[in-house]
This record gives structure tokens, C-alpha cells and sequence, in this order.
């Protein structure tokens, strides 16, 4: 008796388990896809940034159905391109300054519909630098004046 409610026991562990692990959802970090960089000048710095949704599409064929036919790439590349956020701060970034990425639920919430996937889409945060220091520029530095006359 004791044997048979073990049993039991695991099987209902394993199944749950099944259950809230997504039913064999594939997880994918989309903050790896996520590139940036900062550019300009200190204090008026800002941000570019690329998401990219081919390599997405490209390391996760089998979860997008995607095979030699280009029309399922196309299509799975067409969806993850949807993918986006923003940044809190984009413009006029110091070096030092701390920045924010947050994507945009509702592509994820879509995508995770319609295929067998979970999308890790944590807020991303970066220390803006590498930023140029603005450079002094002295305009009057080999000007000379001179007055003549009453």
C-alpha cells in the first residue's frame, strides 16, 4: 500500500512539475539579443541600440517552425521583429549616468501566444560610458588687438 501511494506520489510530482515549468516552453533571453552602445559627447551623449530579431529566428528554428522554406522564416522573422522598448533616458547622457531598458510586453505577450515559447524580457540596466570629453577650445588664444591713432 505504501508503494503504490509512493507511486502515485511521484507521478502527480513529475506532472506537476510538467505543468509549471510551461509544458515544454522553450525560454529565450531576449536581453541577449539586445546590442547598444553609447555615442557623442559627454553630457550630450546618447544611446543606439539594435534588437536582433534575425538571430533570434536563427538560433531557435525549431521553436519557430522555421525550416529551408523562406516563407517560415519569413513569417517567424516578421513576428520576432516586432520585439521592442525604450529607454528612459536616451538623450543628453553623461558618462556615470545610469540607463534603462524596458520592453514592450505586448509583442512578448503575442509571441509567447502564438508559439511554444517564454521570453525572458527582464529590464535591462547600463552605466553609460565612453563617452568623449568635450574638448576646451579657446577662440581668442592667438588673437591680438591692437589700437592705433587718437
Amino acid at each position: 500500500m505504501k508503494r503504490w501511494k509512493l507511486e502515485i506520489g511521484v507521478v502527480l510530482l513529475g506532472i506537476s512539475a510538467i505543468v509549471l515549468s510551461g509544458c515544454g516552453k522553450t525560454t529565450i533571453d531576449i536581453n541577449d539579443y539586445l546590442t547598444y552602445k553609447f555615442t557623442g559627447i559627454d553630457g550630450y551623449g546618447s544611446i543606439i541600440y539594435e534588437i536582433r530579431a534575425d538571430d533570434i529566428v536563427n538560433d531557435y528554428k525549431d521553436v519557430f517552425g522555421t525550416s529551408d522554406e523562406l516563407d517560415d522564416y519569413v513569417n517567424a522573422y516578421s513576428d520576432v521583429e516586432e520585439l521592442n522598448g525604450s529607454w528612459d533616458k536616451g538623450e543628453d547622457l553623461s558618462n556615470g549616468d545610469t540607463v534603462k531598458f524596458t520592453w514592450d510586453q505586448n509583442a512578448i505577450d503575442w509571441i509567447e501566444k502564438h508559439y511554444k515559447v517564454k521570453m525572458n524580457n527582464q529590464p535591462i540596466t547600463a552605466s553609460v560610458e565612453g563617452l568623449e570629453a568635450i574638448q576646451k577650445y579657446d577662440a581668442f588664444k592667438n588673437l591680438q588687438v591692437n589700437f592705433e591713432g587718437h
